[in-house]
Order: C-alpha cells, then structure tokens, then sequence
C-alpha cells in the first residue's frame, strides 16, 4: 500500500468517526425538538378552543366597564347639580339674612346664631365645589 492510499484511508477513517458522532450528537436534539414540537401543537390546539369564549368574556367585561362609567357619570352630575341648588339655597338664606338683619336693626341674638350657620355652611359648599372643579 501506498503512503498516499494510507493518508487517504486515514483521512477517510477521521471523516466517518465525525459524521458518526454528529449523527449521534444531532439524533437525541431532534428527538427532544420532536417532542417540543407536540407540545406547541397541543398548547395551540388549547388555545383555538378557549380563545373565542376568552375574547366573548372580555367583550362583555368591556360592555359592563362602560356601562358602569356611564352609570357613575350620571350620579356625578346628580351630585353635583344637588350641591349646586343646595349651594343656591344658602345663598338665598343669606339674602334673606342681610334683610333682617337691615331691618331688625342688628337685634335678635338667635337669628344670628342661624345666620352664622348659614354662612358657614355656605363657605363649606363654595370650598367643596372650588376643589371638585
């Protein structure tokens, strides 16, 4: 045998040995990608299934949201139109204050008693309604 034939058989020998240990490096990576492979299947299967009936319960979720807000937007406004009458009725009473008090001449320690009532609670809604706006 020629030295070139036994370089050349070697050469051969080394190619075999590492196609056969990628062969067998590469075998149990497929098995594994196999297997993961079953596994994404199942998961999207799961999920073409539960998926609409996910989307129908954020659909209704989103309506009641919405529907809620605009309940709470309406009781906002109620509010906020009955602190605005009862905010006008003080005022009224304290219109009503200054024309006894011009008229009594500043007498009658009970009515003004009320009166400061009346001012203070005026004071309480005008500070009330500045901070809500």
């Amino acid at each position: 045998m020629d030295s070139w034939e036994i370089i050349l058989a070697i050469a051969v020998l080394i190619i075999a040995l590492a196609v056969f240990a990628l062969v067998m490096f590469t075998i149990p990576t497929i098995i594994q990608l196999r297997h993961s492979l079953r596994k994404v299947e199942e998961v999207t299967e799961g999920l073409n299934q539960r998926l609409p009936q996910l989307l129908d319960n954020a659909n209704q979720i989103s309506g009641d949201v919405t529907q809620v807000t605009g309940n709470a937007r309406k009781h906002v406004q109620a509010v906020s139109d009955s602190v605005d009458q009862v905010r006008n009725l003080i005022g009224d009473l304290s219109g009503v204050e200054k024309h006894f008090r011009a008229r009594s001449g500043g007498e009658g320690s009970r009515m003004r008693n009320w009166l400061a009532i009346f001012r203070a609670a005026e004071a309480f809604f005008t500070v009330m309604t500045r901070k809500r706006r």
